[in-house]
């Protein structure tokens, strides 16, 4: 139903109803539901620069922890997928500052880098 209010509602209408600071406040649990996680993705892809950059900035210093998560990995996809060159950068030296061997894990290994082999 959140999907379909982001799909046809103008951003004067989310923002009166403040939907988006709703999921941005709401961004880390939401990416860890089952059907949450298709909320953020859809922020992502659909919604405004603004919008994405809040969702970035709400999901901040967690990428690779969210990597590791069978929902929340889908998220972060979704976040080097659909962000700009410096979103992706963002996210990207969250990984290259970490020490966590992604490749072992049983949802980071395909969730940050976009292949569903596995």
């Amino acid at each position: 139903m959140v999907q379909r209010v982001l799909e046809h509602c103008s951003a004067e209408e989310r923002d009166a109803m403040g939907i988006i600071q709703d999921v941005l406040a709401a961004a880390a649990q939401l990416s860890r539901c089952q059907y949450g996680n298709y909320v953020c993705q859809h922020v992502l892809e659909h919604g405004t620069p603004a919008e994405r950059k809040g969702l970035l900035a709400a999901l901040a210093g967690q990428a690779v922890e969210l990597s590791r998560h069978k929902f929340a990995s889908n998220v972060v996809e979704a976040c080097l997928r659909h962000g700009d060159a410096a979103d992706r950068a963002q996210v990207l030296a969250e990984f290259a500052g970490s020490e966590s061997l992604l490749s072992k894990d049983q949802f980071g290994n395909y969730g940050a880098w976009g292949s569903r082999a596995g």
